[in-house]
């Protein structure tokens, strides 16, 4: 079995300054987005479909009773626009890189 040896060169840093700090700072803003939107993806939606969840096995009859049920119900709205407004936003163009 023959051993291929590299006929490549170790490279050589000829320009250090201006491009190679810009490419770093652009590099770390990639970095911090990219991790925006994971959190909004793992744990941003997972807590909302929580909440609705929780709030859709609240009785009905228990919170017509106290006089609750329109203030219970317009929350329940709110939280599917929340969820439906999340995803849109992760779908926008912008985001997608």
């Amino acid at each position: 079995m023959k051993i291929f040896k590299s006929k490549l060169k170790p490279m050589r840093i000829r320009q250090v300054g201006k491009h190679l700090s810009d490419s770093y700072s652009d590099w770390k803003g990639y970095l911090n987005t990219q991790q925006q939107l994971v959190t909004m993806k793992k744990h941003l939606i997972p807590v909302v479909s929580k909440l609705e969840d929780k709030l859709n096995n609240i009785d009905n009859q228990f919170l017509g009773e106290r006089g609750l049920y329109h203030e219970m119900e317009t929350l329940r709205l709110k939280t599917k626009q929340l969820k439906k407004d999340i995803i849109r936003f992760l779908k926008l163009k912008q985001f997608i890189k």
